[in-house]
């Protein structure tokens, strides 16, 4: 049984064996890592784990380091060949799902559906726990809300994952979707009434969850028992995913079946806003059902420039989302620089040869770097780059050379099948980041 990527009713009747098995096998991570290497950017070399535009995915079923079982990882991509080394898998990866990098240091923070918060130490491959969550521990686990009179909150289904740009904080989102098997309904009634649709499930409230880095501790010192908190829970935040954060600690999160178009809203989602200068208060910045709900319903992966542009993916798989082809795809927001108008909507790709597009970032040179968790070209995920100042170029023409596909397969990349040699990890990768800021990777 994949545990891995798999459907509600996986979840459910097969559960405890996937449970017993991940008891069982998944410990600690494979013995990897990734060396340091001489980057140089324009003449001005530094010593690094990761290099200017190098990219970086999380795969929840990616396959292991040597190729022999889909554990779930963390990878490394090449900008310019596509080719991909593995990180970190097995161990705490499985259902990884989002990763961020940490600041001032080279460790990746990935959120898994499974454990929770773990930070990924790229010189050995090593992972930390930071914030147990989700489902592989057996029950809910609990941490203590410091912002709250220090009671009791659960961690139950590990989402989105950003860095707070004021202070460094991690902030998780908590999905609030409950996929154990044990239902928490004294009735005794199912936690999912859809074995194929996990909008079925029972949704508790979603959460954002800031873990705390706090000041003269150290580089990536985080106090758990004082330092855990929740930032903004339940209202808009209905089976919240993805999260980004701008410059001033505010967040955008989506919210894939929250009612933000009014009572007729029959829960199309959108965009939510938290307020980091107004104690997190929760408004629309996005309602799918008042902005065509067909095209853009249920939006499921989020990214941002950090200036005036918000990316939304949208699809549909298993109930997560509620777009098909050919309206799958990345659609922008522009913000009105200021703040009066509503964002302006703008798609910008959408359908073939992209099938489940998830995560997204963007790099220095404004292309969309986009994980999808299947392709059109027939193969497992891949990882395809769009470039918004180039038409658009689906299908081949001999008349082109190859690279002039857009968007671009770029691992496994497009033209060589779909397990060119060193391009074979991937199975349904689900986020990505690229390294945009030089040299805040080198110390370790």
């Amino acid at each position: 049984m994949n545990c891995a990527r798999t459907n509600v009713l996986k979840w459910g009747r097969g559960l405890a064996l996937c449970m017993l098995l991940l008891v069982a096998t998944v410990i600690q991570g494979w013995a990897q890592g990734i060396d340091i290497r001489t980057c140089d950017p324009n003449g001005s070399a530094y010593e690094a784990y990761f290099c200017l535009d190098d990219i970086i995915v999380v795969d929840g079923s990616g396959y292991n380091y040597d190729q022999t079982t889909r554990s779930g990882g963390v990878y490394l991509i090449k900008p310019d060949t596509g080719n991909q080394k593995p990180i970190s898998t097995g161990g705490y990866l499985n259902q990884g799902a989002f990763l961020t990098l940490e600041p001032g240091t080279s460790k990746i923070l990935v959120s898994s559906r499974t454990y929770g918060v773990i930070r990924i130490d790229p010189a050995d491959g090593s992972q930390e726990v930071l914030l147990k969550g989700g489902t592989g521990w057996g029950t809910f686990q609990t941490f203590q809300d410091a912002a709250h009179g220090n009671v009791a909150e659960s961690f139950i289904y590990p989402a989105g994952i950003t860095i707070d740009g004021m202070d460094g904080s991690i902030m998780v989102v908590d999905a609030g979707i409950n996929l154990l098997s044990t239902t928490v309904d004294p009735a005794g009634n199912p936690n999912c009434t859809n074995s194929s649709d996990v909008m079925t499930c029972e949704a508790l409230p979603g959460k954002i969850i800031r873990i705390q880095r706090p000041y003269g501790a150290g580089v990536g010192v985080y106090d758990l028992s004082t330092g855990v908190s929740v930032m903004s829970k339940g209202g808009s935040l209905s089976r919240p995913f993805s999260i980004v954060a701008d410059l001033n600690g505010s967040q955008y999160v989506t919210s894939m079946s929250a009612k933000l178009g009014g009572v007729d809203d029959p829960g199309k989602g959108g965009i939510v806003f938290v307020d980091a200068l107004n104690a997190y208060a929760q408004s629309t910045f996005f309602s799918s059902y008042l902005n065509n709900p067909s095209a853009t319903g249920c939006p499921m992966g989020l990214g941002t420039d950090h200036n005036t542009t918000i990316y939304f993916s949208v699809f549909s798989y298993n109930g997560f989302g509620c777009v098909t082809n050919p309206n799958q795809g990345v659609y922008t927001l522009t913000l009105d620089p200021w703040g009066v108008n509503p964002p302006t909507l703008a798609t910008v790709i959408t359908g073939t040869p992209m099938a489940y597009p998830f995560g997204m970032d963007a790099d220095r040179n404004g292309r969309i770097v986009i994980a999808d968790e299947a392709s059109g070209y027939g193969c497992a995920g891949t990882i395809f780059r769009y470039d918004p100042s180039q038409p658009i170029m689906r299908v081949y023409d001999p008349g082109w050379t190859i690279s002039n596909l857009n968007p671009y397969a770029l691992s496994p990349k497009v033209g060589l099948g779909c397990s060119p040699p060193n391009q074979s990890w991937l199975g349904t990768p689900s986020n990505v980041i690229v390294v945009k800021v030089h040299g805040v990777n080198i110390y370790h």
